[in-house]
């Protein structure tokens, strides 16, 4: 995080800014090749709208967060900066909220977004039980919002795996 960024926001501008256009969110993909057959993936976002002026105030919250990226979304018509990377994340957006808080309802979604993003750091995310857990708790991070991956698909695709695992086991023994 820079801190020590010259720029025409002051911190608590950003904080403002989270509060009101950010989001915190996890998403799920189904993949063979993992273990668990799940990719989790957080993502750090804040939104605005298609302008010059908008698009210079994102590329300034970069700055300050020292990482992400802008790209223009056509769908939404807006430029979204984003950041995915779980260093990035747990070094820099969580420290600066912590330092920066949020007064709106959002800060619940964000005390779910950082324990998922300890989770992850932490390897829990490669395990049946974390995965479990992450889920539970990702599912509770913005809940009217749509889902592509309902959680009890995502519960069904470890149980499948864990009965594999266990046959393995099972297989291996005799």
């Amino acid at each position: 995080m820079n801190l020590s960024s010259r720029s025409f926001l002051n911190f608590h501008h950003v904080a403002g800014f989270i509060d009101g256009e950010g989001c915190f969110s996890v998403s799920f993909r189904l993949r063979k090749k993992m273990v668990s057959g799940i990719e989790v993936q957080p993502s750090f976002t804040i939104e605005q709208l298609k302008t010059v002026e908008n698009y210079r105030l994102l590329s300034e919250i970069q700055k300050i967060f020292d990482g992400g990226g802008i790209r223009y979304s056509r769908r939404e018509n807006c430029y979204k900066y984003e950041t995915r990377k779980i260093d990035h994340i747990t070094q820099n957006i969580i420290p600066f909220i912590n330092k920066y808080p949020l007064y709106s309802s959002k800060i619940n979604d964000f005390k779910l977004f950082e324990k998922i993003c300890s989770l992850i750091k932490a390897k829990h995310h490669l395990t049946f039980v974390g995965l479990r857990q992450i889920i539970g708790l990702a599912y509770q991070i913005n809940p009217s919002g749509s889902r592509k991956i309902t959680a009890t698909l995502l519960l069904s695709c470890i149980k499948k795996k864990e009965n594999l695992a266990a046959m393995k086991v099972d297989l291996q023994k005799k």
